[in-house]
């Protein structure tokens, strides 16, 4: 894709569009700023069957949001997969991804059977305090200064975040500024995504940027190995 993209005038931006929405924003702000001391761990979980590399995929995104955009140094993964297949391939029934930053930060994703307690979507914790968001909008800081909340379910801002997404490619198109989901960015999400079901079938941690070819869609391989 990256040799493609360069050979062609094709402009790429994948809608990843959590990042505008103003719970994650203000999380990321306060995550950066040492308010909770230094990062130490995004932690993440998603039910409903959803897989890493669909909605799987978003929060990977936002794991490198909450990292200054950085790309990890390595990721370690493991599937339970079976007979279940969807959106034309083979889906694990159970994943769980575990990322390693450079600054040192930890992020790990498990899909599958079940969401974090307590309705949280993610739980960003740090040496001295932590955040909660829950509903995509609603906040908890734990920090040394107490508790503080901040509620916006009640008017969220989905139509919004689309909008200053969607802004940035008509910037991109206009002045040639690239967006945060340009291409040059989103093919590292992409990467880290295939690097977690690498690390599957290697049964080792796989190194970014990532050497490795592999001629179909990783899952396959894995659904394969549970029918011998």
């Amino acid at each position: 894709m990256r040799e493609l993209v360069a050979d062609s005038d094709v402009e790429i931006m994948v809608p990843h569009f959590r990042r505008y929405l103003p719970a994650f924003q203000k999380a990321r702000e306060i995550y950066s700023s040492g308010r909770i001391g230094k990062r130490l761990m995004v932690t993440a979980a998603i039910g409903d069957e959803w897989d890493l590399s669909e909605w799987g995929s978003h929060w990977l995104d936002m794991f490198r949001f909450f990292h200054d955009d950085a790309m990890p140094a390595n990721v370690l993964g493991q599937a339970r997969v079976r007979g279940r297949r969807g959106f034309g391939h083979a889906m694990e029934d159970h994943a769980v991804a575990y990322l390693i930053f450079p600054d040192g930060g930890r992020a790990s994703l498990e899909t599958g059977p079940a969401y974090l307690q307590g309705g949280a979507n993610m739980v960003l914790t740090g040496t001295e305090g932590a955040i909660h968001i829950s509903k995509e909008a609603d906040l908890k800081i734990y920090s040394k200064d107490g508790l503080e909340e901040e509620r916006h379910s009640d008017n969220h801002d989905w139509i919004g975040a689309w909008v200053a997404m969607v802004d940035t490619l008509a910037q991109w198109l206009s002045d040639g500024t690239s967006p945060d989901l340009g291409f040059a960015h989103v093919s590292g999400t992409a990467e880290v995504n295939l690097g977690c079901y690498m690390s599957m079938i290697k049964g080792d941690r796989i190194d970014f940027p990532m050497q490795l070819d592999w001629p179909e869609w990783p899952v396959e391989e894995l659904a394969r190995r549970q029918k011998v």
